[in-house]
């Protein structure tokens, strides 16, 4: 898509800054009392302030990824949470031990970050490692052009995969090569919602009415087969990868004018969505969670809705949800934004962290060794004779160990806690975690930024101004949340050092390869492929 000029950008950002501000302001009034929340209300005007000037500038739209994960990390800690905390009559410091703690370090990590993007915009030889994974990607055709039909295509066969591996998803023990493979292509069922933005995407021709309708049907297809894994995030961040993709094509001129009365039924719709049916689906989910491994997929669905209509079942699953007796996770009520905005998770680690004496923090890095290697596959990991316990080292979260190293207990791996990248990194690096992470992002936004192809053609010999050509790869679509709060305890992002290496080792090629894989099976092989695109079969 061509782009005369980014004249979105100052828009959302005035948007965001009054939003967030009015929060915080209400907040300092209605709690004036205290003066933690005081404090940390005002730190975070200063922090979204400082972040949005720095990120809603035309310029760091060519560094499209990086700049949302940047967004996403101050979404997460600083904007988000006074929000939706204010919405639910709760301080923002609401149920956290350290609150003060948190702050100081989630703004170190900021400011770590967006000094590393400094560097990385000026750094010349991060472009020398830039061009390796860009001639990577261009190999694996993750910019080829599909038109809708193929994109359609390729998100059923996604979905039929996933309801292929849904009785197997729950089972202890199924190391099965083929199940996991094909639990590999359930991202790739997020692909037909890229057609709510085709023009930020290599995508061909034009929807037919009938495609438009399939289009708004296929969230709801998506939702019964998460349902049927009892998998919450699947359902969460397909919603959550939409509207990321609107406010980019939004930042990017791509979206069209909305008359009053239809973006005010857009907002209802959106408020039904977030505050209403998805935390709803997700206590349904959990209200069934202890059977889904002696039900068959349509006893899991029919019971699932059982669940949703009935009031009772909600309210003693949600008391359930937020009781816990060695790990507390409760911040907001809303069962979405707690998994987009909790700042519990940090406050659980950075507690912990500050408590661990020298053996155990021995024991953290040793346990984040052995998780970084894991994301190997197992061939390679017995090839090279490397000593890890893979089974081991992902049996449980960076939160479960953290709090089996606090308690003593090891019953308490397994229960699949969210951790923070904050603790976990402070526990074993002290202070200096800050000079890691951004060393380690410095190569991060060097890989993401080449999942977006951005052209600029000079018209003007004197005023240097020209038009950019913005094509998104489908990664970037498939992939928005998860990069977009990567950096962060929400549902897709990491938690812990290891997943950096994670992404490194494996993450960063993992997705890319089973589009290849799905589009030399599916697209290439189409008669509609072969007729038009000669050197496609060729290649």
């Amino acid at each position: 898509m061509v782009i005369k000029h980014f004249h979105n950008v100052a828009d959302v950002r005035r948007i965001l800054l009054k939003v967030s501000v009015l929060a915080c302001l209400l907040q300092v009034i209605f709690y004036l009392d205290n003066v933690d929340c005081c404090i940390v209300n005002i730190l975070s005007i200063g922090v979204s302030y400082a972040g949005l000037s720095y990120l809603f500038r035309p310029k760091m739209l060519y560094y499209p990824i990086s700049f949302m994960m940047l967004f996403g990390y101050l979404l997460s800690y600083f904007i988000l949470p006074p929000i939706i905390t204010l919405l639910e009559g709760k301080q923002v410091i609401n149920n956290l031990k350290n609150p003060l703690d948190i702050y100081l370090h989630t703004t170190a990590l900021f400011v770590t970050l967006v000094l590393t993007h400094i560097i990385y915009r000026n750094f010349k030889p991060t472009r020398n490692v830039a061009k390796f994974y860009r001639t990577v990607y261009s190999k694996l055709t993750i910019f080829q052009p599909l038109n809708v039909s193929q994109v359609f295509l390729m998100g059923f066969a996604s979905l039929f995969f996933i309801s292929i591996t849904a009785p197997f998803r729950h089972v202890s023990g199924n190391d099965d090569t083929l199940i996991k493979l094909l639990e590999g292509f359930s991202i790739i069922s997020y692909l037909p919602y890229i057609l709510f933005v085709p023009k930020l995407f290599p995508v061909t021709g034009t929807m037919s009415e009938g495609q438009r309708r399939l289009l708004y049907l296929y969230p709801i297809s998506s939702v019964i087969v998460g349902i049927a894994q009892n998998h919450r995030s699947d359902i969460f961040f397909g919603f959550t990868n939409i509207g990321l993709l609107l406010i980019l094509a939004n930042l990017y001129g791509m979206t069209k004018s909305i008359d009053k009365s239809k973006l005010l039924l857009y907002a209802l719709v959106g408020g039904v969505l977030l505050f209403g049916v998805l935390p709803r689906v997700a206590l349904s989910l959990v209200a069934v969670r202890e059977d889904r491994t002696e039900m068959s997929t349509s006893e899991l669905i029919a019971k699932t809705f059982d669940a949703m209509g009935d009031d009772e079942k909600i309210k003693s699953t949600l008391a359930f949800y937020e009781a816990s007796d060695t790990w507390d996770e409760n911040y907001v009520d809303n069962v979405f934004f707690s998994r987009l905005c909790n700042l519990k998770y940090a406050d659980n680690s950075i507690d912990i962290a500050n408590n661990l004496i020298g053996k155990d923090k021995q024991s953290v890095i040793d346990i984040e060794i052995d998780r970084a290697l894991s994301w190997f596959p197992t061939p390679v990991i017995d090839l090279l004779g490397m000593k890890v316990n893979k089974k081991q080292a992902l049996s449980g979260s960076s939160g479960d160990f953290l709090l089996q190293l606090f308690t003593g207990d090891d019953w308490v791996v397994g229960g699949f806690r969210v951790g923070n990248l904050l603790g976990s990194s402070y526990a074993i690096f002290d202070w200096w975690y800050l000079l890691v992470i951004g060393g380690l992002a410095l190569l991060l936004f060097t890989i993401v930024d080449q999942l977006v192809q951005i052209n600029v053609t000079r018209n003007d010999r004197v005023t240097q101004k020209g038009q950019v050509n913005v094509t998104f790869s489908y990664f970037a679509g498939l992939k928005t949340a998860n990069l977009c709060f990567f950096c962060t305890s929400a549902g897709p992002g990491i938690e812990s050092i290891s997943e950096f290496f994670g992404f490194f080792f494996r993450g960063w090629i993992e997705v890319p390869f089973l589009m290849f894989i799905l589009m030399v099976l599916l697209v290439r092989r189409s008669p509609a492929y072969l007729k038009k695109s000669p050197a496609g079969l060729a290649a």
